[in-house]
């Protein structure tokens, strides 16, 4: 079933983060070789940024080895789907699995290897663009100098600069008529990623289908394609119409350049074709969207660089008047950064009235359910509730452990719909609206989340999946409780305006750098919220204020005369999370989320949990 679009316009992020690092590193590292502009040397400065790019390589390297790779095993394993269907429908022989052909494996090795070669052109090139524009700048500044009523040796260096950081690093191709095309370097590494990944995935498709003797195959289709390639997509095509229609290996056709189109086998019998009107885009809206996303993405990196490059002129600066004016830079490339993430939110939001959520490719009738680990809830070690202090201190109480009745129903595998998961979850009692909004892989992750707290014995209240507003912007998810004449009604808003919330690289840096204490799906945001919930109700008996959940964890986070940082907050922090040391309330629901994603914690912690917890009501997640 080839790669979603999702998958695809993703594939070089992790490729483009490593460019994008190695390039602000050598523009700041020109900009300071500027700050001595009499001193200025070429050729010291070429040496380190052949150093640096050097050691970039083999991270590069290895990051797109890992990138083609999963996208191999992806493409290839929706597409064994197809043929297993098929197989059990006697439609095509017994076969080999896919892991022993030797074909596959040198196809996917030459591909890697492709990528890696076009990566390493695209490194060199930025590597000397950036000496060039050096050069350039440092001309110009010293014939600025040099002139008579020149501007100044201080104005020339703020100039030179600014000149070498805020350049538009490009790479030139040579085509094959002889012209050559500039290209920025973003778009350098998307096209050698992203395409060559889609190629490699492409030709594996047609090799396991030659194998196998299948020579029909759908093309997928997205909102916003090409005009040209808008004519095509969506359709069912023999191999000799990928390449007559659909002009497929073309640089301009089916799975060329930046093209974010797949295909994959199509087996009549176990298959129907698959209903792409919704992805018709007759007015070109969708198109100008996604051409206006792009460039507010182009935006971003580019002022994000300027940052980080300025900020490597402040550090390496020793004349206070260059270092204040750099810092004056910083904090401009900074706001224009945020203003076009403004913008670019504002697009996504437009694009996702206009798109109604991503899709998978592909509609298999009889494909047997691919098999993925259960989300079964752990049983942590959890000491229990201290005693009152008037009330004799108990026995040692058993291990509690997790309310778990289990549930009939198969795991949540990668061919299930959005609809589908929605009503699977009505099924359960579960009121969620706007899942639909949401990738078909992000639906699925807050749906397993949904089932995990089901089989923990957890009651879930109404969720919905939206935009909220600007005073949540920062938060992926919220819960709110309001009580009416003693009844608590509580509610949980996963928020699609923080980029946290849909972007995978941003929640795994937030687990792996100790913010959250879960894990870094968005079924963690949800057991985060839970644990809100519960909290805020648990007081409702209790006639004492939802506020009093707020109070701090009781540990000072200074102390002494200066105001140094406690050792012990620290020691707490690096147990459960940064995050948890807000509030009362947030140590509670970061200790639940820890739990649910597996995590143990020490009496120490959970000593302080009982404390913040404060309503006297045990957490019903505890036996």
């Amino acid at each position: 079933m080839a790669l979603t679009q999702y998958e695809i316009d993703h594939l070089a992020d992790a490729a483009i983060e490593s460019f994008n690092t190695l390039e602000d590193t050598m523009r700041g590292k020109a900009g300071s070789a500027l700050i001595r502009l009499t001193s200025a040397d070429a050729e010291t400065l070429k040496n380190e940024l052949a150093l640096v790019s050097r050691g970039s390589r083999r991270e590069i390297e290895r990051t797109i080895t890992a990138t083609i790779q999963r996208a191999a095993e992806a493409s290839l394993a929706k597409d064994e789907a197809t043929y297993a269907a098929a197989r059990a429908a006697g439609l095509i022989a017994p076969y080999a699995p896919v892991g022993e052909s030797a074909a596959l494996n040198e196809l996917l090795s030459k591909g890697i290897a492709t990528a890696q070669n076009m990566a390493n052109i695209v490194r060199t090139k930025a590597e000397q663009a950036v000496l060039a524009d050096f050069i350039d700048a440092l001309d110009s500044a010293m014939l600025a100098v040099a002139v008579p009523d020149g501007i100044g040796i201080e104005a020339a260096t703020r100039q030179a600069i600014a000149s070498v950081i805020q350049k538009t690093p490009t790479v030139t191709y040579a085509q094959a008529d002889g012209s050559t095309m500039n290209q920025g370097l973003y778009g350098a590494v998307r096209r050698a990623v992203q395409t060559g990944a889609n190629q490699t995935t492409a030709r594996l498709t047609l090799a396991r289908a030659e194998e196998l003797g299948v020579a029909t195959f759908e093309v997928s289709a997205h909102m916003g394609a090409r005009p040209d390639h808008a004519e095509w997509q969506g359709g069912v095509y023999t191999l000799e119409e990928l390449e007559t229609v659909c002009e497929y290996g073309d640089v301009v056709g089916l799975c060329g350049a930046n093209c974010r189109h797949t295909f994959y086998p199509f087996i009549s019998g176990v298959m129907e074709p698959t209903d792409w009107s919704e992805m018709d885009d007759p007015t070109g809206e969708a198109y100008e969207l996604s051409q206006r996303q792009r460039a507010c993405e182009r935006a971003i990196r580019g002022y994000k660089g300027r940052e980080a490059a300025y900020s490597q002129v402040v550090k390496d600066s020793g004349d206070p008047q260059v270092k204040a004016w750099a810092e004056d830079q910083q904090l401009k490339a900074n706001g224009l950064k945020r203003k076009w993430q403004d913008e670019a939110d504002r697009v996504a939001g437009l694009r996702g009235g206009v798109r109604r959520g991503a899709r998978e490719v592909g509609a298999l009738a009889q494909t047997p359910p691919v098999k993925i680990p259960t989300f079964a809830p752990p049983a942590p070690v959890i000491p229990p509730a201290p005693p009152a202090a008037s009330a004799p201190a108990p026995a040692p109480a058993p291990v509690p452990a997790f309310v778990a009745p289990g549930s009939t129903l198969p795991p949540i595998d990668e061919t299930i719909s959005t609809q589908k998961l929605i009503g699977r979850l009505k099924g359960q009692g579960v009121d969620i609206k706007g899942l639909s909004s949401l990738t078909p892989e992000a639906a699925r992750d807050i749906a397993r989340g949904i089932e995990r707290e089901l089989a923990a014995g957890t009651t879930i209240p109404p969720i919905t999946v939206k935009k909220a507003a600007a005073k949540f912007a920062a938060a992926p998810a919220y819960a709110s409780t309001t009580i009416v004449n003693g009844q608590a009604t509580s509610t949980i808003t996963i928020n699609t305006a923080c980029r946290s919330t849909l972007d995978v690289a941003s929640r795994e840096r937030m687990v792996s750098t100790g913010w959250w204490a879960g894990d870094s799906t968005l079924g963690s945001l949800i057991s985060h919220e839970l644990g809100h919930v519960e909290h805020y109700e648990s007081f409702v008996p209790t006639g004492v204020p939802i506020g009093f959940a707020r109070h701090n964890i009781g540990i000072p986070k200074l102390v002494g005369m200066g105001g140094t940082l406690n050792p012990k907050w620290t020691e707490i922090e690096g147990k459960v999370s940064t995050y948890a040391m807000t509030n009362g309330t947030e140590f509670v629901s970061e200790v639940r989320a820890g739990i649910m994603a597996g995590k143990t914690y020490d009496a120490e912690v959970w000593e302080i949990f009982y404390k913040a917890w404060g309503s006297g009501k045990r957490p019903s997640w505890i036996k």
